[in-house]
């Protein structure tokens, strides 16, 4: 979901914008309303809407260091909620090229192809979308950014060898 207010991408079910502080307003039925105050029941379907916004958000110029380290980027910048949905999104296809590709050993290559592609498309609409995922207002605290980025590259590392 997106705030009206700055465009920031935010959880569905939030009461106010986490860049901006503005309430966020739902422009959705009672009905709609209601199933957007529900709780998640699918964190992959919540990571699949999370990459569809990113993408229909319109680009704001590219981030190299956006583009290299997409999950310190935003992580730094205190996106906590986009950092997950963000993790998620790189981890899950690895876990599962991961186990396909290892009970299929031949296919392996072609796995890694594919996986390169999908993160190099993902890092590139985290580095020309910036403005809607991070908040520039704040500072960039690069101690927990390097951790994090070493923590997710042990754990992304770790769902490829399963």
């Amino acid at each position: 979901m997106k705030c009206n207010n700055c465009g920031a991408i935010i959880s569905a079910n939030a009461r106010s914008c986490e860049f901006c502080g503005s309430e966020v307003k739902s422009e959705t039925s009672e009905v709609g309303a209601a199933l957007a105050n529900a709780p998640q029941v699918s964190f992959m379907k919540d990571s699949l809407n999370f990459i569809t916004e990113i993408n229909q958000t319109p680009s704001s110029g590219f981030k190299l260091w956006a583009f290299i380290f997409p999950i310190a980027y935003v992580y730094g910048y205190g996106a906590i909620e986009n950092t997950k949905k963000l993790a998620a999104l790189l981890i899950i296809p690895a876990l599962i090229v991961g186990v396909v590709f290892y009970l299929i050993p031949n296919l392996w290559d072609f796995g890694n192809v594919v996986l390169w592609i999908w993160m190099i498309f993902v890092s590139y609409l985290v580095s020309t979308r910036t403005h809607a995922l991070v908040n520039k207002s704040s500072s960039f605290n690069i101690g927990k950014a390097i951790i994090v980025e070493i923590l997710f590259l042990l754990v992304y590392n770790f769902a490829l060898m399963i």
